[in-house]
Formats: C-alpha cells, structure tokens, sequence
C-alpha cells in the first residue's frame, strides 16, 4: 500500500497508508484450529510427577568439582 520494502527505512514525518482490511483472513482446514482447552491444559490426571530428563552433559565436571571443593573445605577447616 505504501510502495515500501523490508530494508527501506522510514523517515519521521513520513504518511503512511494503513489498509482497512487484511488481504488474506481465510480460514480453512490448514489454518483453522478450534480452541482446545485440553492441549493448552495438559495431562491433569493425578499421580505421581514424571521425573525429569537426566542429562550427563556435566557429570564428570560436575564430579571433579564436588571432589575438589570437598577436599578444599576437609583441608582448609580449623581442627577443633
């Protein structure tokens, strides 16, 4: 509507056009899907929670530094 492209940059005082209408609000069996209050919702069935995803993507670090700040306190700890 206003000859404007994406990488054009707009200057202050510039009129623009705002169409009245949206060229393209069809809804069709590709675009249109009712509300369905139960997948926004999710499961509310009880029970027990499911536990979360175990990652072992710091194990090892993760274990190197528990051994290390437990030798550093064990050393660094005044004997009473």
């Amino acid at each position: 509507a206003n000859g404007l492209s994406g990488a054009s940059g707009l200057v202050a005082g510039t009129g623009l056009i705002i169409p009245e209408k949206g060229s393209n609000f069809r809804n069709s069996a590709d675009t249109f899907r009712p509300y369905d209050p139960q997948a926004a919702i999710g499961d509310t069935q009880p029970g027990a929670p499911k536990p979360p995803k175990q990652s072992n993507k710091c194990g090892v670090f993760g274990q190197i530094l528990v051994t290390l700040v437990a030798v550093a306190v064990t050393n660094g700890a005044p004997h009473l």
